[in-house]
């Protein structure tokens, strides 16, 4: 999420309040889910589970739609090839980050033991794997094609 900010060519000061709101939100969002994740009482949706999933998706939204809305203004301003780059950051932002929740009320609907768990475990693998690997790739590839095209990003 930083990385995508610090790519995203915004002034200095716009930089650091983006950066802080959105580490506030991703804060808040992980301390609000953890005690849903962990609690195993309950499959309901007006559970534990469900009341912390619920408040937990508040900062999660604030932090898809502000950041997707910055990635949206930096393609209008970009060149060509870095506007491709940033929306794919952006679709793959939303596609990894979007399967968090899909995981999280698995066993609203039903799913449960050791098969569930491994099944959940793994998919949180492989979004994991694409959110940081891939994510990062694309973040280089930003930031390569700006410093060598844009004054102010040091050369990587």
């Amino acid at each position: 999420m930083v990385e995508l900010v610090l790519v995203l060519a915004l002034p200095k000061a716009a930089t650091k309040s983006l950066i802080g709101k959105l580490v506030i939100a991703a804060f808040l969002m992980i301390a609000l889910g953890y005690p849903g994740e962990v609690d195993r009482t309950s499959n309901s949706v007006m559970s534990s589970r469900g009341f912390w999933g619920l408040l937990s998706t508040i900062p999660f939204l604030y932090i898809l739609v502000t950041l997707l809305g910055e990635v949206r203004k930096a393609i209008g301003t970009a060149k060509p090839e870095v506007g491709v780059l940033l929306r794919n950051a952006g679709l793959l932002t939303l596609l990894t980050w979007g399967f968090y929740p899909i995981a999280f009320m698995a066993p609203f609907y039903g799913a449960s033991g050791a098969t569930a768990e491994v099944a959940l475990q793994a998919g949180y693998s492989v979004a994991d794997i694409a959110a940081k690997c891939g994510y990062g790739l694309l973040i280089f590839a930003i930031a390569s094609l700006r410093s060598h095209d844009e004054p102010g990003f040091v050369k990587v």
